[in-house]
């Protein structure tokens, strides 16, 4: 066992001592390592001297000792075993290092971040509503957008209790492409459904008991009744026109059915 630990000590000094040679550490982290080396070796030689006793014969009390000795050995091996570890930075996803935030030498408290990693997939938080946080589910599309850009992504994540401060439900979308920068912030448009059907402006609608429109046939004015299905901000569904007919929707006041008209532009 005490060779082993030599043996561990010795290839964590030649470690050392090559990342020395190539400015990763100090000299006094080297020096420290050059020391832990030079113990290590003193408890061998230490050790192989025990082994001499022991194998001469020794006393029933100098056997206690021997045994105790090799228990603490044991505990010291661990804990070289544990630090050499620990001196291994891992990760759970794939990406690359865009920041470190400590400096050589710096001891930092465990839990705490010591670099920052992106990875190869973005990710755009946005806080939603109790009444919005029902409208989305796990896989649900949405446009993330900036002055620049406009990118598809998926919400892959939402939390089931709200922010303390905010009340509102943090909600993860994965971007398909990675266009933005970290910490930038974004306009998120979260797609809730679809609706196909006549879309028109609603001030285009009239009213006289009923709704209805203005169509244009042979340059007249025709009245036509329709049923408004939903209102979607400024804009109406309706029922009752065709996708072909023409729609008068600027200067309704003044219009009556039969009167003529020119078309001066058309707005698809």
């Amino acid at each position: 066992m005490a060779q082993k630990a030599l043996n561990y000590v010795r290839e964590k000094y030649d470690k050392g001592k090559k990342l020395y040679d190539e400015g990763a550490i100090s000299k006094q982290t080297l020096d420290e390592l050059k020391l832990e080396l030079k113990v290590k070796e003193v408890e061998y030689k230490q050790s192989k001297e025990v082994l001499n006793q022991i194998e001469n014969g020794a006393r029933e009390e100098d056997k206690k000792m021997l045994y105790s000795q090799y228990k603490q050995a044991l505990i010291n091996y661990k804990q070289c075993q544990d630090a050499l570890n620990d001196t291994i930075l891992k990760t759970n996803i794939d990406g690359y290092i865009v920041d470190i935030l400590f400096n050589e030498d710096e001891i930092v408290a465990p839990g705490h971040p010591v670099v920052i990693i992106r990875g190869n997939k973005q990710i755009v938080s946005v806080g939603l509503s109790q009444g919005d946080i029902n409208k989305v589910k796990i896989g649900t599309k949405a446009n993330i957008m900036n002055d620049n850009y406009t990118v598809d992504g998926v919400i892959t994540k939402i939390t089931n209790t709200p922010d303390e401060k905010s009340m509102t439900y943090n909600v993860e979308i994965e971007l398909s492409k990675n266009k933005f920068s970290i910490g930038e912030l974004v306009n998120v448009s979260i797609i809730v459904g679809e609706e196909k059907g006549i879309l028109l402006p609603i001030q285009s609608v009239m009213n006289d008991g009923k709704d209805y429109v203005f169509t244009v046939k042979d340059d007249s004015v025709i009245k036509k009744y329709i049923e408004i299905e939903d209102v979607l901000e400024n804009k109406v569904f309706v029922r009752g026109v065709s996708r072909d007919e023409v729609i008068v929707t600027e200067g309704l006041k003044s219009l009556k059915e039969g009167d003529k008209i020119k078309i001066l532009s058309k707005v698809e």
